[in-house]
C-alpha cells in the first residue's frame, strides 16, 4: 500500500489575497519533481492526506472533506480513486500491477468500479489523471513556477497561481445558455479544464504534459430492450456504491422517472433509505406527491418518509447572500441553495451522510430535439412525432415543425448564428426550436458595451 497520511488541518486555507477561508474539498497531483517542494509546502499547511510517489516526494495533496481515496500501489505504480465508489484496496492494486500503461488502467477502473470518481496515478514519477466521461467530476491543469499539476478544483489553483479573473469568461457567464466549447471556459486565465474523455499526463519533471482520449462513444450495437436492462444495472451499481457500506441514506422521491428508480435501489441497501417529497399546490405538485406514495408501496426499504410543501421552505434567492459554501464557478442551483442547505443539515441531524437526488434524470433519458434531424432519416414517422410532441402544447403550426425538420445546417454554422444574433439583441424564440443543437446563448439588455466586447 501507498503512504497515505491523514491529520487534522493546521489552518484554513488562504486565499491569494490574504484572506482566511474555509478549506474546501480538493486534491491536487504533483509531479516527481523538487520543484513542486516550496507548493507542496503551502499545501500540506491544508491538507488531510497525503500520498507520496516512490521516490517519497509528495504526489497527491489534498482536504478529501466529500467521498473517500482508494489507493494502490505495485512497484512504480501507484493508482488512487478519489470520490464515491466501490473501489477496495485489493483490487486497486490488482489494477495498478496488472495495468501496463495509463490508458489500459483508466478504462479498465472504469470498467471494474462503479460510482462517481476520478483515477489519479503515479507511473514512474509520471502523473496521469482522467475523470468521468460525463463531466461529472472535474479536472483542471495550470502551471505553478514552470511546474504543471493538476488539481479537481480551478478556484484552487487560481489561489496556488495567483491566476487573476478572465473578464471575458465573467461577461460570457451573463449570456444564459452556454453552446459548446463556451461552457468549459474556465473563469481564471491561465487554468485549463480537462475534457471528460480525455487522460491527462504530466512529465516526471513537470515541464511537460499531453492529453489522450481515453473514452469514445460506443457503437450502437445493443437493442433498445437490451439497453434498458444494461442501464438498470450500472444505475443500481453506482448506487450500490454509495450504500452498501451501511451509512445512513436519504433520496429525494419526487414520483418522477428521474429520481424514483433512484430511490427504489437504494431502499434495498442495508439500513435503507429516508424518502423525502416537496410538493406544492400546484396541479402538478399535487400530482408528485400522489405519484410518490404510490411509488413508495413498491419499496418497503424506505423506512421514513418526509413530506413537505415547498411554501414552507425558502423561496429562490432567499438567504443567498448568507451562503458561505464555496464553488469554483457561477452557477444558478445557488438560488436554491439555502433550500438545499436545509435539507442537508436535516440529514446530518439524523445520522445520514448520503443524499441522493435525480437531477440530470430527464436530460439524461428524454433526449434533444436535435435529434430528430437523424432520426427523421430513418424513422420519419417517429421522428414527427417526437417533434410534434415538443410543438402541438406551443401551438405551432406543422409547417413550422416541418421547416426545423427540414434544417441542416451544421453546428458551427449554427453555434456562429446564434451568437451572432445575441450580440445583436436578437430575443429568444418562445417555442421550442426542434432545430437547435443547444442552449441558445442570450444578452440582457442592461449589459455594458465593455461586457458585449468581451463576449464577441
Amino acid at each position: 500500500m501507498a503512504q497515505i497520511t491523514t491529520r487534522p488541518t493546521e489552518a484554513p486555507a488562504e486565499s491569494a489575497t490574504g484572506t482566511a477561508r474555509t478549506t474546501p474539498s480538493f486534491v491536487v497531483a504533483l509531479p516527481d519533481t523538487d520543484a513542486v517542494a516550496r507548493l507542496a509546502t503551502r499545501l500540506n499547511v491544508v491538507s488531510d492526506v497525503r500520498l507520496t510517489h516512490r521516490s517519497g516526494r509528495p504526489w497527491l495533496l489534498g482536504n478529501v472533506a466529500v467521498g473517500r481515496i482508494v489507493v494502490g500501489v505495485a512497484g512504480e505504480h501507484s493508482v488512487a480513486v478519489v470520490g464515491e465508489s466501490d473501489a477496495d484496496d485489493d483490487l486497486v492494486e490488482r489494477l495498478a500491477a496488472s495495468s501496463r500503461t495509463a490508458d489500459d488502467l483508466v478504462a479498465r477502473v472504469h470498467e471494474q468500479v462503479h460510482g462517481s470518481y476520478l483515477v489519479l496515478a503515479s507511473f514512474s514519477g509520471r502523473v496521469h489523471a482522467a475523470g468521468p466521461a460525463l463531466q461529472t467530476r472535474r479536472l483542471f491543469t495550470a502551471r505553478v513556477d514552470g511546474t504543471w499539476i493538476a488539481a479537481d478544483r480551478a478556484d484552487v489553483l487560481a489561489d496556488l497561481t495567483g491566476a487573476e479573473l478572465d473578464p471575458a469568461s465573467l461577461a460570457l457567464r451573463l449570456a444564459g445558455a452556454l453552446p459548446h466549447p463556451l461552457d468549459d471556459v474556465v473563469p481564471w486565465r491561465g487554468i485549463d479544464a480537462l475534457p471528460g474523455h480525455e487522460l491527462l499526463t504530466i512529465d516526471a519533471d513537470g515541464r511537460g504534459r499531453r492529453t489522450t482520449r481515453w473514452w469514445s462513444a460506443p457503437e450502437p450495437t445493443l437493442s433498445v430492450a437490451d439497453g434498458a436492462t444494461g442501464f438498470r444495472e450500472a444505475l443500481e451499481r453506482a448506487v450500490d456504491a454509495r450504500t452498501a457500506d451501511g451509512r445512513g441514506v436519504a433520496c429525494d422521491l419526487s414520483g418522477g422517472l428521474d429520481s424514483t428508480p433512484i430511490c427504489h435501489a437504494a431502499a434495498q441497501g442495508p439500513r435503507g433509505v429516508l424518502a423525502r417529497t416537496l410538493y406544492n399546490d400546484d396541479p402538478g405538485g399535487d400530482e408528485d406527491l400522489r405519484w410518490a406514495r404510490l411509488a413508495i408501496e413498491t419499496m418497503p426499504g424506505v423506512h421514513t418518509h418526509l413530506v413537505a410543501s415547498t411554501d414552507d421552505f425558502e423561496d429562490f434567492y432567499e438567504g443567498v447572500d448568507g451562503v458561505e459554501e464555496m464553488l469554483d464557478d457561477p452557477t444558478q442551483a445557488a438560488t436554491a441553495a439555502p433550500r438545499i442547505l436545509r435539507m442537508l443539515r436535516d440529514d446530518v441531524d439524523r445520522d445520514i451522510s448520503v443524499h441522493l437526488n435525480g437531477l440530470g434524470g430527464d436530460h439524461l433519458l428524454r433526449g434533444l430535439p436535435a435529434w430528430e434531424h437523424t432520426l427523421v432519416r430513418s424513422r420519419p414517422w417517429t421522428a414527427w412525432t417526437r417533434a410534434r410532441s415538443e410543438h402541438v402544447p406551443y401551438g405551432v403550426g406543422p409547417l413550422t415543425t416541418l421547416r426545423q425538420l427540414a434544417d441542416r445546417r451544421p453546428y458551427a454554422r449554427w453555434f456562429h448564428e446564434v451568437v451572432a444574433g445575441a450580440l445583436a439583441g436578437d430575443p429568444i424564440p418562445e417555442t421550442p426550436q426542434v432545430n437547435d443543437w443547444s442552449g441558445r446563448p442570450s444578452l440582457s439588455p442592461w449589459l455594458s458595451d465593455d461586457a458585449r466586447a468581451h463576449v464577441a
